[in-house]
C-alpha cells in the first residue's frame, strides 16, 4: 500500500471517529420532551420568570404580613377539645345536670322507641375521668346496673349478627326527666373498664354531671346482682359468656351459641 494511499485511509478512519463522538453530545444538548412534561416545564419557566422579576424589582426578601383573626366556625374547637381532655369539667352551669327521674326502656318495649334512639344525634361521653365509674371493671358496672335498673334494653342476644360485629355487649335506654334520651352500654366488651354514656347532642355541655348525677351512685349503694350474657370478639373473633354468679364474675370463652334462642341462663351455664 502506497503513502499516499495510507494517508487518505487514516483520514477516513478519523472522520468517522468524530461523527460517532458528535451524535452523542448533540442528542445530549437536544433532548427529546414528552407531551407530559409540557406542563412542568412552563411551570418552571414561569416560576423562574416571576422569582427573577420581584427580587430583581425590590433586591430583597418581601416582609411578611401581619396576621388577621378571622372569625370561623370552628373558634368553639378550642373549649371542645378541652371537654374531652383527661380530668377537666367545665364550670357548673345555671342547670348542672341533676337527674330527677328516670324512666327506663324495656327489652319488650324497645321495638316502639328503636327509630327514636337509634335516629337520635348522640354526643358521647366514654371513660376519659378518674372516677369510679371509670376504673371499675365493665362486668362489674354491669352487675350494679343490674341491680338498680334490672336487666339492659339491648343484649347481644337480641341485637343479632350487626351488634356481634360492632362489638356491643349491652345497651340501656332511658328517658330522663321526662324528655332527656341517654344511653349507657359497653362498647369495648368484658375485658375493659368504664361504661359509655350517650345523651342528646343539645344536652352535649352537661354530659358529664348527667352522668354522675344519675350514676355516680351506682357502687355505693348497690349490690351487684347476678346476671349471664353473651359477648363476641371481633379482633379474636372468638364468643364468650360473661357475668356473675353471686360469687365471682367469669369470662369464659365458648362455642358460637344460637342467638335465635335468647340470652344465655345462669342455670345452664358451661
Amino acid at each position: 500500500m502506497s503513502l499516499e494511499w495510507s494517508t487518505r485511509l487514516g483520514r477516513w478512519v478519523w472522520a468517522a471517529l468524530m461523527l460517532c463522538c458528535a451524535v452523542p453530545a448533540a442528542s445530549q444538548q437536544q433532548p427529546r420532551i414528552s407531551p407530559h412534561e409540557l406542563g412542568e416545564l412552563y411551570a418552571d419557566l414561569r416560576f423562574r420568570q416571576e422569582f427573577a422579576r420581584v427580587f430583581g424589582g425590590h433586591g430583597q426578601p418581601v416582609p411578611p404580613r401581619e396576621m388577621e383573626r378571622v372569625a370561623v366556625l370552628s373558634d368553639s374547637l378550642g373549649p371542645w377539645i378541652l371537654r374531652q381532655a383527661y380530668d377537666y369539667v367545665d364550670e357548673e352551669p345555671d342547670w348542672a345536670g341533676e337527674v330527677s327521674d328516670w324512666r327506663k326502656i324495656s327489652a319488650d318495649s324497645s321495638a316502639q322507641h328503636r327509630r327514636e334512639f337509634l335516629s337520635a344525634q348522640w354526643a358521647f361521653l366514654g371513660a376519659n375521668y378518674y372516677t369510679s365509674l371509670d376504673t371499675t371493671a365493665t362486668p362489674v358496672l354491669r352487675a350494679y346496673l343490674e341491680s338498680r335498673f334490672g336487666p339492659p334494653t339491648r343484649t347481644l342476644a337480641s341485637g343479632g349478627g350487626a351488634a356481634a360485629a360492632q362489638g356491643m355487649q349491652f345497651e340501656y335506654w332511658f328517658h330522663l326527666n321526662d324528655s332527656i334520651r341517654v344511653m349507657v352500654m359497653d362498647a369495648t366488651g368484658p375485658l375493659d373498664r368504664g361504661i359509655i354514656v350517650a345523651g342528646d347532642h343539645g344536652y352535649r355541655d352537661f354530659l358529664f354531671n348527667l352522668r354522675q348525677s344519675f350514676l355516680g351512685d351506682l357502687l355505693l349503694h348497690e349490690q351487684p346482682a347476678p346476671y349471664i350474657d353473651y359477648y363476641f370478639s371481633p379482633v379474636s373473633g372468638w364468643w364468650y359468656q360473661t357475668g356473675y354468679d353471686g360469687d365471682e364474675f367469669f369470662t369464659e370463652r365458648i362455642r358460637r351459641p344460637r342467638l335465635e334462642d335468647g340470652p344465655p341462663q345462669l342455670s345452664r351455664r358451661h
